[in-house]
């Protein structure tokens, strides 16, 4: 078992390789707001997820 923590995007990558894009965001995003009763990030939250990405 491999540990997430040192390379999660790199595992993120190769475990959704060929994945469609609405099916990784449901997976990765849409699932735990759903549980957690969080809110879409607004225009704004996503920009400044970008930035933080790059």
């Amino acid at each position: 078992m491999a540990c997430l923590y040192e390379n999660i995007r790199e595992t993120i990558e190769a475990g959704f390789a060929g994945a469609p894009a609405s099916v990784r965001e449901r997976i990765l995003r849409k699932n735990s707001a759903a549980l957690y009763r969080i809110d879409d990030p607004t225009p704004a939250d996503l920009t400044r997820m970008a930035q933080f990405a790059a």
